[in-house]
């Protein structure tokens, strides 16, 4: 019963960020180093967006921000982000877990150009710098959440905020970041990108 509950809410759902299907990492957006020496690899992130039937996908970052940046094979209205992290009980060190986190995406194009410009003018309470790492790109900020480290699935999916989803924009280039973790060191889990 849990697990067909469990994979009932992805069946059916593509993941834009699967570098099987396209997903790769921007590594100029991306913490850490672009690749590991001997690696054939592009970018070390590129773990996250594998797809793993066993859970827990993890790229261990050093220091205190921590950001990664995915291309989508096409340009997508964003719906929800899910975080799979190794669950709480077969994790070597739970503390890993990403807690606090945020999204972005980056703004391009004369028409998300001008949704953006007016998005601006109309809120205040709009976050405007864009994540630490930004090449001179123009970002918007899409969601902040919450890992539940204590909750009772380690996949878990969070929506767009409704203001942002309202603005009906695509993107191709998407920035999770993550802000503090659950004390140890920071592990960046498995991302999952869905479209509406």
């Amino acid at each position: 019963m849990v697990v067909r509950d469990g994979l009932a809410s992805h069946i059916g759902r593509r993941d834009y960020a699967l570098a099987a299907d396209g997903g790769n990492i921007v590594s100029r957006l991306t913490s850490g180093p672009a690749s590991m020496p001997g690696s054939p690899e592009t970018h070390p992130a590129l773990v996250l967006l594998r797809d793993n039937l066993h859970g827990g996908r993890c790229w261990v970052i050093e220091g205190t921000q921590a950001q990664v940046s995915i291309c989508t094979p096409e340009r997508i209205r964003l719906r929800s982000v899910t975080i799979d992290h190794v669950p709480q009980q077969v994790a070597e060190d739970p503390k890993q877990a990403p807690r606090r986190m945020r999204v972005w995406g980056a703004v391009d194009g004369r028409e998300n150009m001008a949704e953006y410009a007016g998005y601006l003018a109309s809120t205040s309470s709009v976050l405007r710098d864009g994540p630490v790492i930004t090449q001179g790109w123009t970002f918007l900020h899409l969601v902040d959440f919450e890992y539940d480290l204590f909750g009772t699935n380690h996949v878990q999916t969070f929506p767009l905020d409704s203001s942002v989803w309202d603005l009906k924009m695509d993107f191709g280039v998407f920035v999770v970041e993550i802000l503090d973790n659950w004390g140890s060191s920071r592990c960046m889990p498995g991302v999952t990108l869905y479209k509406c």
